[in-house]
């Protein structure tokens, strides 16, 4: 028999380099003076200025100006953005130099969810820390009155026509941030804001880049969106992935998630964290899918805003542990605070399906036993489990939670964002 040559023998690919092939991927802060030529001039206009009680403390007076500004220009149309500016009527109590240029933005959709989150988000935030607090639409509105969200595509429109991969959404709603900051500059006649910045899924991711290309950020808060970059493949879009450009964000960074998030993969959040050298703060909602309006959401942006301009304490979950044995889970935690704890419950689930999308999260209630919180509970062997911890600092309630815990083998799959559980059974949709 003949020996086989060389060039005949099989070979094997060498496995994929990500940090090599990813070395000349542009971040946000590099790519900023590019992206930045679509802007165009705020051209604010003020619709209303006046005195309103607060609904949270209705002896808290609040100066409430609405209005809008125009922040970029594509396929010769103007975004436009609607926004509501609340800060305390007495002006002094942010004169003083701690406090002085010391603001929040909450993006929000439009039309009937931008005012909900005027009246859940905007009116406590202001009320409990004092900070003005902007609610802003964003993406906004063309000069037609059409909201952008419902043609949010024209992004893929543009990175197609320009070749351009800085048309994305993460990218692009930055942009609205940087605007809306110089906004405030301008209505509160000071020469730098500080702004904490935030808001839900794309408006949320958006803020981390904003934070890389523009120092006046102080803080982020992402209301949802698992979504993490591939490293078997540098994607076009890997320019906006926090976990990639991580070295620009060197502010404190807040991730409030669900933990039935549809079009997520269960445990995405586990490795968003796993990639960020300066860790995020975490509070995974059970029981709640990808959406806006949830208690703990407008707690605990409010916990954050008092957290990064005023100090107030974060708890953290540590030393978690979990044993099953004669019929019985044990569950065990340390909690590190300067807050004042409230409660500490466990959060566990079965699931019966790989998409871990329908499944039920229960909670138990676990007890102060010397330094650390404890339960046990009569229950079959969990497939997951969470540890949160609600707790109270200088008057602001908050929910953090640790990392969701695997503990059995079930499978784990990426859910179709087209079969979410709120939708019903597929097969009575058709």
């Amino acid at each position: 028999m003949a020996a086989q040559s060389p060039a005949s023998e099989a070979t094997t690919p060498e496995p994929f380099d990500f940090e090599k092939a990813s070395r000349d991927v542009p971040k946000p802060r590099e790519l900023y003076p590019l992206v930045a030529r679509d802007m165009v001039p705020m051209e604010l206009k003020i619709e209303s200025d006046e005195v309103v009680p607060s609904d949270t403390d209705p002896s808290v007076k609040l100066r409430r100006i609405e209005g809008q500004f125009h922040s970029i220009k594509l396929e010769d149309d103007t975004w436009i953005h609607p926004f509501v500016l609340l800060m305390p009527a007495d002006s002094s109590i942010n004169d003083t130099p701690q406090r002085k240029g010391k603001v929040a933005i909450v993006s929000a959709p439009g039309r009937i969810m931008f005012d909900g989150h005027v009246a859940l988000y905007g009116m406590p935030m202001v009320t409990k820390t004092g900070y003005p607090t902007m609610i802003m639409s964003n993406p906004g509105k063309y000069s037609n009155g059409r909201d952008i969200e419902g043609d949010i595509a024209v992004l893929d429109r543009m990175r197609r026509a320009t070749g351009k991969n800085y048309y994305n959404m993460n990218c692009q709603l930055a942009l609205v941030y940087i605007q809306a900051m110089n906004v405030l500059e301008k209505i509160l006649e000071v020469d730098k804001v500080q702004a904490v910045i935030g808001g839900h899924s794309k408006r949320g991711r958006s803020a981390t880049v904003a934070a890389a290309m523009d120092p006046r950020v102080a803080g982020v808060v992402i209301l949802g969106n698992e979504g993490v970059h591939r490293t078997d493949r540098i994607d076009w879009h890997l320019s906006f992935h926090h976990a990639f450009f991580q070295e620009q964000v060197n502010v404190p960074v807040l991730y409030v998630g669900g933990t039935n998030e549809g079009g997520y993969k269960m445990f995405n959040v586990n490795l968003l964290q796993e990639r960020l050298e300066r860790p995020m703060t975490v509070e995974m909602i059970p029981n709640y899918r990808h959406y806006n309006f949830h208690e703990k959401q407008y707690f605990d942006f409010t916990m954050w805003v008092a957290h990064v301009f005023d100090g107030r304490p974060i708890s953290r979950v540590t030393e978690m542990s979990h044993e099953y044995r004669d019929g019985r889970n044990y569950y065990r935690a340390k909690i590190e605070s300067d807050a004042k704890v409230q409660l500490v419950r466990v959060w566990y689930t079965f699931v019966d399906e790989p998409s871990w999308n329908r499944n039920l999260w229960f909670e138990w209630v676990m007890y102060k036993r010397g330094d650390y919180y404890e339960t046990s509970v009569p229950s079959a062997m969990p497939d997951a489990y969470l540890i949160e911890v609600a707790d109270i600092a200088q008057g602001v309630q908050g929910y953090i939670t640790s990392l969701p815990q695997k503990t059995s083998d079930a499978p784990v799959h990426e859910r179709d964002p087209r079969n979410n559980p709120w939708q019903g059974p597929r097969e009575r949709r058709e």
